[in-house]
């Protein structure tokens, strides 16, 4: 790092707003299907009841992207670079951890061609002489020219409008929503927040865990967006002695960064429950039905529609729009990003100068789109890759949650998180273990052998994480603290 990189936190509140920016990008991704298909279709189903946890499922996990930015900016790493922090066996410098990750990253992909399907399905409603297979080619194109000099500034002017768009939209159409005969009132809203879980509905209850809010991928993605903004370097690296403007540089940046996660897992929040609570609204108590996929879209325009005319319908089908459009923009980059690091951790490519990452950077943002849309254009249910994909995104949260636990005992002694911050950390770890556990072992019609599989996984992995925070002043590499453990 440069040391004219070197940069005291900014103070003042409109000073902190101009150096935000990581969050604003990762609720682009953040907002997408889960929230617009998953979310809605929960609503639609069970009405308010399960409100709490809506909310719970968006803002549990704010305390694990913290504590994973708190890491990287201190070290300025990558995301895969601090998890080869975790003490476990490597292949070509890259442990097993990331490898993890990254096949389940790989079987992520029917997730994103279903978001393919389902933005390519809605363009084809509002202009149905394009067919929706060449939507779907157009979109990619887009995708492809938007994001092909790989630029970071280029990535968050692009999703601050995306977000932009589509904030206002919904919350535009929910406010429009309490002058017609499907408003809400507060008693109504109250219910919501009894803690009630409704009858039947435990399945799609656990699996918002994995679908909404800051996801596991977005989670590891926010290391990158972070180093690319200049946090990690403003910090500057730090001295063997005398620390303490190093310690007060490395906590003014990270109050900028809480602020910044705030703001992402705000956004997430309020529009995730502004869509619940219009499909609640509309579908449980005003017309009794359950659509889905695209159907829950088009039915809730077609309300506003009936009730405000057809300027309503454009205003929501383009915030649904800039919902889809702005997640595959996003993911587009961050699988860009991510595999490049991948493969250069894997040293199987070399992306240690900056003309090579970019050229890199292109290379997979254009080929992973690439595929996701040759698996739309080959497989005609996009709600249903859809829904499978985002499973292999759940199952990816526990142990990436608990590495982050690990990084935070990790931290060097004079930035470590307050005891508070530690107890919210292993509260929401226990949250994301019960909520996972329960939906893929109990629920979920996967092959008994593939649960119990993944339950021992997750429960010796928790196991071996909670000794490695015990001892992570002592050992030295795996094998050293595989001996230690085992004696």
């Amino acid at each position: 790092m440069r040391e004219a990189g070197i940069k005291e936190a900014p103070k003042g509140l409109l000073n902190v707003i101009r150096h935000l920016g990581p969050g604003v990008i990762l609720s682009g991704s953040v907002i997408g299907s889960g929230e617009l298909l998953v979310t809605t279709r929960l609503g639609a189903q069970f009405g308010y009841v399960f409100l709490w946890g809506v909310i719970l499922c968006c803002m549990i996990k704010y305390f694990v992207q913290v504590e994973i930015g708190r890491y990287c900016i201190s070290k300025n790493l990558t995301g895969i670079k601090a998890f080869n922090q975790f003490p476990i066996a490597k292949i070509r410098k890259t442990n097993f951890l990331n490898i993890f990750f990254f096949a389940i990253l790989a079987m992520m992909t029917p997730a994103f061609a279903g978001i393919f399907g389902s933005c390519a399905g809605l363009l084809y409603s509002l202009f149905p002489a394009i067919p929706v297979k060449l939507w779907g080619i157009i979109l990619f194109a887009s995708v492809t020219v938007l994001l092909w000099r790989g630029y970071y500034k280029d990535l968050e002017k692009t999703v601050v409008v995306l977000v932009g768009g589509f904030s206002l939209s919904i919350l535009i159409c929910f406010f429009l929503m309490q002058g017609t005969t499907y408003h809400a009132t507060s008693s109504e809203l109250l219910s919501g927040m009894t803690f009630n879980v409704p009858e039947g509905g435990m399945s799609v209850a656990m699996a918002l865990m994995g679908s909404v809010g800051v996801t596991a991928a977005e989670l590891f993605f926010y290391p990158y967006l972070l180093k690319e903004k200049g946090y990690g370097e403003h910090v500057g690296v730090r001295p063997a002695d005398n620390t303490e403007g190093w310690a007060l540089r490395q906590k003014g940046w990270m109050k900028v960064l809480k602020i910044d996660a705030l703001i992402c897992t705000m956004i997430a929040a309020t529009i995730t429950v502004a869509y619940y609570l219009l499909a609640a609204s509309v579908f449980y108590y005003g017309l009794g039905t359950v659509p889905t996929g695209i159907g829950v879209v088009e039915g809730l325009a077609g309300i506003f529609t009936e009730s405000f005319g057809k300027w309503s319908y454009g205003l929501f089908m383009f915030g649904a729009f800039c919902t889809l459009y702005s997640t595959l923009c996003v993911s587009a980059a961050a699988f860009g990003r991510l595999w490049t690091d991948f493969f250069d951790s894997l040293q199987f490519i070399k992306a240690d100068r900056p003309e090579a990452k970019t050229k890199w950077y292109r290379f997979f943002q254009t080929l992973w789109p690439a595929l996701w849309l040759a698996f739309f254009l080959g497989i005609p249910k996009p709600m249903t890759i859809l829904i499978w994909g985002l499973r292999f995104n759940g199952l990816w949260l526990p142990f990436l949650s608990l590495a982050a636990a690990f990084l935070a005992k990790k931290a060097d002694s004079e930035v470590k998180p307050s005891t508070g911050s530690s107890i919210a950390l292993w509260l929401t770890i226990a949250c994301i273990l019960v909520f996972t556990l329960g939906y893929f072992v109990l629920i979920t019609d996967a092959p008994l052998a593939y649960r119990v599989v993944f339950s021992i996984l997750t429960v010796v992995f928790a196991l071996y994480t909670v000794l490695a925070c015990f001892r992570v002043k002592d050992f030295k590499d795996f094998d050293q603290y595989r001996k230690d453990v085992i004696s």
